[in-house]
């Protein structure tokens, strides 16, 4: 049995704006953000992580380096990533909404339209499956049985969705538990 815990990166000042900084958006943590991570590392020492892997981009190398003071090993996995969101990139979500109405009514509603995307972007399912594909990846060849998991909103809320995740907006370095017992993932909470 593995268990991941999963935890969304901490604010960035585009978070904050409720700007889309998908995966082609690298930002960096900002102060606020600096300050979650302290809060976060409080957290995270009680699931007993052995190991962390993270998404590629900085600003979830950053949340998991400071959330284990750089003591814990990471490896990053590039599956982890944020989904690419194609044109709604770095666009605030205001103008999404307006610019892609029939996109953003199903966005964040859990196994609805699963085959939604924006244009040129991932579909909701299309994420669900990479998150879904590299989960069973590092559940295959790493040794650990506790397993933190540093990426993104909606790479996290997709692929969660199958899993039973309630619809309910996602903080910043809000923590999710998901067992895995060589066949299925199991939302804990």
């Amino acid at each position: 049995m593995k268990r991941f815990i999963l935890f969304r990166l901490c604010e960035t000042d585009l978070n904050a704006q409720k700007i889309f900084q998908e995966s082609s958006v690298d930002a960096d943590l900002n102060e606020n953000g600096l300050q979650q991570a302290k809060e976060l590392k409080e957290v995270l020492k009680t699931y007993g992580i052995q190991i962390v892997y993270s998404s590629p981009l900085k600003r979830a190398m950053t949340t998991a380096m400071l959330a284990f003071d750089n003591s814990m090993p990471m490896t990053v996995e590039p599956d982890l990533r944020e989904a690419c969101l194609g044109e709604a990139e770095g666009m605030p979500k205001s103008e999404v909404e307006k610019k892609f109405p029939e996109v953003w009514k199903y966005w964040y509603m859990p196994n609805e339209h699963m085959d939604l995307h924006f244009p040129e972007g991932e579909s909701k399912q299309e994420i669900s499956d990479r998150m879904k594909n590299a989960l069973l990846k590092i559940a295959e060849k790493e040794p650990a049985d506790v397993i933190g998991i540093s990426t993104h909103s909606a790479a996290i809320r997709c692929f969660l969705m199958p899993l039973g995740r309630e619809d309910k907006p996602m903080k910043n370095c809000e923590v999710y538990v998901v067992e895995f017992d060589g066949k299925d993932f199991k939302f804990e909470k």
